[in-house]
């Protein structure tokens, strides 16, 4: 069982944004429980919404289905102005700008294709999207207290796809079993939620707007057009304020794509999320700042190196790793942690060796190659400094005494 199939533990107030959505929700303050459907009920699996289309367009390079000189990159952006094309016409047409999924592929030359039809580019695109959806399991709590209260749950979202897009997206994992009554999508009424798609809401499901309340991570969709139209907007922040510069800042330093078929695995939505639990929140001020650089900075690294200590040991056959101080003890501490997950987990345990003591240990034959691996430091070592880690005495080497 992995952690997207185990139920939520507590109630979904352990995510700090939902707190008063679950104070209205169990004390009989709605009637209706709308949601946004991105980035608040499902959330991808890559950085920023756009990047998708890079992955969409490596998949299709993958599969021979784009032309020689199209590669990943120009199909993305291909992808990108189809869509504001298919905006703009409607737009020239008086139609307004929510369009559907088969007015954008429709705009992609078909000359960058190669083997594929509208209606297989289309299935491609919802294939992609499917698999880059997560549900948010705090959410999803939520919709199940909702049905406990006798709240009916609805989604409205601003989206190309269509309804049946939506709901196949819902299908599977924890998401499969949730009572949504009504799904309304911007694309099949013509109008967002900011042009008119509230009022449609509202007469469909025949309620007093003061009896919904809506949850989203879109200001101004979410919460102030809703609010025009009486509804209750409940502002779920997508990514906690500073994490956004911290990812664009490890963007610009990226060493490789994203993985076409897992995208950046969640780590960019999981690293926001956690920044809006409860526990984040009820840190002092003083020490909140350190609590958000453990958890969304420095934390997703050292929990990936401690999973990678744990299959490297299972690989070499030990039963036990030792962690040198003066970080040993957290170091140690993850890596038992991170035992959990696999079948033979290895014991770790603190030692106390300096790095120096370990760097003269590891020199056997002194062999330039063994020399060389003790000057792998974030500061070369000066003369003095390479004997002392030998345990030679410089004075005793007539041609390097000057330069110690």
């Amino acid at each position: 069982m992995t952690a997207l199939d185990r139920p939520p533990a507590g109630p979904a107030a352990t995510d700090f944004r939902l707190r008063s959505a679950v104070e209205a929700v169990s004390t009989g303050g709605c009637e209706v429980l709308s949601l946004d459907f991105f980035d608040t009920l499902m959330w991808r699996k890559v950085p920023e919404p756009i990047n998708a289309f890079v992955l969409f367009g490596a998949r299709l390079q993958a599969e021979g289905l784009l032309a020689p000189d199209i590669d990943a990159s120009a199909f993305a952006l291909l992808r990108e102005r189809a869509e504001q094309r298919a905006r703009q016409a409607r737009e020239l047409d008086g139609r307004g700008e929510e369009v559907t999924l088969r007015e954008i592929c429709a705009r992609i030359p078909p000359a960058v294709l190669r083997d594929l039809t509208l209606d297989g580019l289309m299935g491609r695109e919802v294939e992609l999207e499917r698999s880059l959806l997560v549900p948010d399991l705090d959410v999803v709590e939520l919709v199940r207290l909702a049905g406990e209260h006798g709240v009916r749950t609805v989604c409205v979202s601003d989206t190309y796809f269509g309804e049946a897009h939506l709901r196949s997206f819902l299908a599977s994992g924890p998401a499969g079993a949730l009572a949504i009554d009504r799904v309304f999508a911007s694309s099949a009424h013509g109008v967002g939620k900011g042009g008119g798609l509230w009022r449609i809401v509202l007469e469909d499901l025949g309620v007093k707007p003061a009896r919904v309340i809506h949850v989203g991570d879109n200001h101004e969709a979410d919460v102030v057009a809703a609010g025009r139209a009486g509804v209750r907007g409940i502002y779920f922040e997508r990514r906690a304020k500073g994490l956004s510069q911290v990812v664009r800042r490890e963007n610009l330093r990226a060493i490789g794509p994203l993985s076409p078929y897992h995208g950046d695995y969640g780590l960019t939505a999981l690293r926001s999320k956690v920044l809006h639990r409860v526990e984040a929140q009820s840190q002092p001020p003083d020490l909140k700042p350190f609590w958000d650089f453990g958890a969304a900075s420095m934390g997703p690294p050292l929990a990936g190196f401690a999973d990678w200590v744990q299959e490297r040991a299972v690989e070499a056959g030990v039963s036990r790793v030792f962690c040198m101080m003066r970080e040993g003890k957290i170091l140690s501490e993850l890596v038992n942690a991170a035992g959990a997950s696999v079948a033979a987990p290895v014991d770790a345990q603190p030692i106390w060796l300096s790095r120096q003591v370990c760097a003269r240990a590891s020199i056997v034959e002194g062999s330039a190659e063994e020399l060389g691996r003790l000057f792998v430091r974030r500061r070369a070592p000066k003369v003095g400094e390479f004997c002392a880690t030998l345990g030679v005495d410089c004075a005793e080497l007539a041609e390097f005494a000057d330069l110690a």
